[in-house]
């Protein structure tokens, strides 16, 4: 398979300027070649071919933290 040839090859170029270069350790057990189409979730975001979006989980979990961190008065009503 000419595509999959490919990507090994980038993934070796990436690999070694990671490793090299940027002195990163690349964990060979979770590193995978896959078709971006179908979204690569990083970091908590889900990588597409032309956009990023934020993972559901993400969104989630910021929500759940802003109910305890924002405080809102409570409203009086004057006659």
């Amino acid at each position: 398979m000419q595509n999959e040839k490919e990507a090994r090859k980038h993934q070796a170029v990436a690999t070694e300027i990671l490793e090299g270069q940027l002195k990163l350790t690349v964990n060979k057990e979770n590193t995978h070649i896959t078709h971006v189409g179908k979204g690569v979730p990083y970091l908590g975001f889900i990588i597409c071919r032309k956009t990023v979006v934020i993972a559901l989980k993400k969104i989630k979990s910021f929500k759940a933290s802003l109910s305890g961190a924002v405080y809102t008065r409570p409203v009086r009503t004057i006659l």
